[in-house]
């Protein structure tokens, strides 16, 4: 909560949008709401036929969570929805950073200690913070792509 006070322009927790925004974000929500579902679908009908996944399930629950959360990131980001109205983007980004390196450090640790074993990463890595890291990265590399962009298609008007 005062991460989100300390990134609105206003200070207020809830981060405020016009009726273009909301509308795509809604659709955002739907689509990813709904690749979550097939995700649980598969999962679901590949445990009953026997079969395991190479990860934990808390893992493969949580890959599907944020398999659903990056689709709606990229969806939003993709339609012109980076930011609401009262939002500042470099506290955004500043905290998007600072999520990045805080995920970055148990994972260095892990792969500086030579805990890793090659043949069982799984359960020598923090596969939560390799997940999330996955997501900041594609997250952050959509919104430079699409800032060139809209930057570029501005230039050209």
């Amino acid at each position: 909560m005062v991460l989100f006070r300390f990134a609105n322009k206003d200070k207020k927790i809830k981060t405020e949008y016009d009726e273009r925004q909301k509308e795509i974000r809604g659709r955002g929500y739907t689509i990813g709401f709904y690749t979550m579902v097939a995700l649980l679908a598969v999962e679901s009908l590949w445990s009953m036929s026997g079969n395991s996944f190479p990860l934990p399930d808390y893992i493969m629950y949580f890959l599907t969570v944020i398999i659903g959360v990056t689709v709606v990131c990229v969806h939003s980001i993709w339609k012109g929805v980076y930011w609401g109205i009262n939002n500042d983007p470099k506290r955004y980004i500043v905290i998007m950073i600072a999520a990045f390196v805080l995920n970055l450090i148990p994972v260095a640790g892990a792969l500086t200690s030579g805990g890793v074993s090659l043949s069982d990463p799984v359960d020598t890595l923090p596969m939560l913070n390799v997940i999330v890291l996955i997501m900041l990265f594609i997250v952050g590399a959509e919104l430079i792509i699409k800032s060139l962009i809209d930057r570029k298609s501005a230039e050209e008007d």
